[in-house]
């Protein structure tokens, strides 16, 4: 009898073994992760995360049973690949088996992610590498209330610090630092003030800084961005996908966001009125990467969350017309896609409740 004209109960119980035993063989190519088998990912059509760090598909494993015969291991990243892609593997009994081989719940949960062309667009942010053994590094993120949920870090670049802040005791994390901040603010003023104001939260010791919003999944080592704070420049934004020019994000946010038309209308005339020609292009605030110990930037990074606190409740709004109103001009937009990199991806909205 053809796989096809076995009943659809059998068929799914076979697709999961079969999937199950390739994972299985690859497990030691994975957990050891040499330049070999991390290029032999790349040719078969699997997802950078696991091209740059293999291992961080079983993150407690140990490299038994690891296929020396590359043309073996090839073949089974081909066969599995095309079973992945042309399956849906998302049921209790399909999550349970890959739990039991060690995969964490990136991939437990969504098994194609496994693949290149999974998820959005994939546009990744050219950096010239810099050296960074002198820097001291924290990657921090802001989760407030009790609405997000909280995504461990896939991978952890070695001597770097990955902080997280929260005015939740409930939450717990393997993987970051978590450090409760008491505060009289709302969850989203809050947040807000995390993300915008790293010099009050954050330790001095730390000579640069990356924020990254809490519903990003780490895979790469966005620590790297520091890379871009050369020539002076000590804040670098991610360039916005889609908008480009406050104004645009103002109406994409009447639209989708419930943003009062008059009270956005308002608000733009001022900055208007303030010299503002709208012509500098658009940050994403997903990610940002910092120089401390500037006072300029400290200054404007206040100036920013005072407009937000006063104004519309959207951080991209405002922060170029405070780059413009403030004069600062030690700032740069990186192309690339603050959604999908070679650092992390980002998946879905915030929901803190205001």
């Amino acid at each position: 009898m053809k796989i096809t004209q076995i009943p659809r109960r059998i068929k799914k119980q076979y697709l999961r073994h079969k999937i199950g035993a390739y994972l299985r063989n690859l497990k030691g190519n994975f957990i050891r992760g040499d330049t070999d088998f991390a290029k032999q990912l790349a040719e078969t059509g699997y997802h950078i995360s696991l091209q740059q760090h293999p291992s961080i598909l079983f993150p407690q494993g140990q490299a038994h049973n690891t296929d020396q015969n590359p043309t073996h291991s090839r073949n089974t990243l081909l066969k599995l690949r095309e079973l992945i892609k042309e399956n849906s593997f998302n049921d209790k009994k399909d999550r349970l088996v890959f739990w039991k081989l060690g995969m964490p719940g990136y991939y437990v949960y969504d098994i194609r992610r496994m693949l290149a062309d999974s998820g959005r667009p994939y546009h990744p942010y050219t950096i010239t590498p810099a050296d960074l053994s002198k820097e001291h590094i924290a990657v921090y993120t802001a989760l407030t209330g009790k609405h997000d949920y909280l995504h461990e870090i896939l991978y952890r670049q070695p001597g770097i610090d990955y902080i997280l802040f929260t005015n939740n005791r409930n939450i717990k994390s393997s993987t970051w630092q978590v450090h409760y901040v008491d505060s009289p603010l709302s969850d989203l003023l809050l947040s807000r003030a995390i993300k915008m104001l790293p010099h009050q939260y954050l330790d001095h010791k730390y000579t640069a800084t990356v924020y990254v919003d809490a519903n990003a999944y780490l895979y790469g080592d966005i620590s790297q961005l520091i890379s871009a704070l050369a020539d002076g420049t000590t804040l670098a934004l991610t360039r916005h996908t889609t908008a480009h020019t406050v104004a645009d994000e103002l109406e994409e946010c009447i639209q989708t966001k419930g943003i009062d038309r008059q009270a956005a209308q308002q608000q733009y005339a001022r900055y208007r009125a303030q010299g503002f020609n709208d012509d500098m292009g658009l940050a994403e605030c997903g990610i940002i990467a910092r120089r401390n110990g500037d006072p300029n930037l400290d200054r404007l990074m206040a100036m920013w969350y005072e407009e937000f606190c006063n104004g519309i409740h959207r951080d991209q709004i405002s922060l170029l017309p405070c780059i413009h109103k403030s004069k600062f001009k030690n700032y740069k937009i990186l192309d690339g896609s603050v959604w999908h990199n070679q650092y992390c991806s980002i998946f879905g909205e915030h929901t803190i409740s205001q």
